[in-house]
């Protein structure tokens, strides 16, 4: 069980942690960008749709991106991983295509409600629930095996038409939006359920293979730590998006404060100070978008590994299936 904790439980407080970090650097990084950018006269030529806004975030989003791939080029462990594992490859090869292609549309905003990246995530969670799908007819799997894949095919198959078509935000709309709870309405509650309902699904399991030594004996097995450890890694990515989905009013609410309060003039507009203010307030949604996408990738690499998917780099010699 140490060894799960080692390897699998640790990795997304790792990459939260990692993210911080990254965005606090990319405030400062995105902000000299930007005031390169404009002193040069580029920004003035840019038209995006959200305008500074749409340009802030889709920067930030690089630098963010930027931060991660450093440790990818300098220390020699994380470069074979990415230059030999067909796995990682994988996860990187889908992640920075969906989220490239998407700062290239020159159509949507990121920083808006309709953009390609959400088409990416959207088509990760079908493939996802198909490859669970066509597993849990697989006799030579397990039960729990079988078991998880219908759950799984049921669950993101839903989760990809809710992306597609918006449906929690529809429901949200015909809601009385008065009965909030925690000052979360009820557009955001079910997303922000799932999150949570995965969070204890971690502390559950944590404890199940601590106190139940069958338990215990199969989240020891190589295949089953990796499984925890992406869906770890989705849960956490996951709960992160829909906390900024959640409470990314205040964010804006806060920036008109600093404009009125800090700035000392209610209608200012222009300004470095109040540019990266608003900015940061108003790339939530692009960073909310990201984080979606980073954890449908992360629950594909999951159901892959669970499943030994071999076309995803998941062979499956490191241990047979538990049954």
């Amino acid at each position: 069980m140490s060894g799960l904790i080692r390897r699998g439980a640790y990795i997304p407080l790792i990459c939260l942690t990692a993210l911080i970090i990254a965005a606090i650097l990319s405030v400062f990084l995105t902000s000299f960008t930007y005031a390169f950018l404009d002193e040069i006269g580029v920004v003035a030529r840019l038209d995006l749709g959200d305008g500074i806004e749409e340009l802030w975030t889709r920067l930030f989003l690089l630098w963010i991106l930027a931060m991660f791939l450093v440790p990818v080029v300098l220390i020699k462990s994380s470069r074979e991983q990415f230059l030999h594992n067909r796995q990682v490859q994988l996860f990187a090869g889908l992640y920075l295509i969906g989220l490239l292609a998407s700062m290239a549309d020159t159509t949507n905003a990121l920083s808006g409600e309709e953009n390609w990246i959400r088409n990416f995530t959207a088509g990760v969670l079908v493939l996802l629930g198909g490859v669970a799908a066509y597993s849990a007819t697989q006799k030579r799997y397990s039960w729990i095996d079988r078991a998880l894949g219908v759950f799984f095919a049921l669950l993101f198959t839903a989760a990809a038409a809710d992306e597609m078509f918006t449906l929690h935000e529809q429901a949200g709309h015909v809601a009385d939006k008065s009965k909030s709870i925690f000052a979360v309405n009820p557009q955001d509650l079910v997303t922000l359920s799932v999150g949570l309902f995965g969070i204890a699904v971690i502390v559950m399991v944590t404890l199940a293979s601590k106190l139940l030594p069958w338990v215990g004996k199969m989240l020891a097995m190589a295949r089953y730590q990796k499984v925890f450890g992406f869906f770890s890694l989705a849960v956490f990515s996951f709960l992160s998006a829909m906390l900024l989905d959640t409470y990314d009013r205040y964010l804006r609410a806060f920036a008109v404060e600093f404009r009125a309060d800090v700035l000392g003039d209610p209608e200012a507009v222009g300004g470095p100070v109040w540019v990266v203010v608003r900015s940061v307030a108003n790339s939530s949604n692009g960073l909310e978008e990201a984080l979606e996408y980073f954890a449908a990738v992360s629950f594909l690499m999951m159901v892959g590994t669970l499943f030994s998917v071999r076309w995803m780099g998941c062979d499956g010699d490191e241990d047979e299936s538990s049954g």
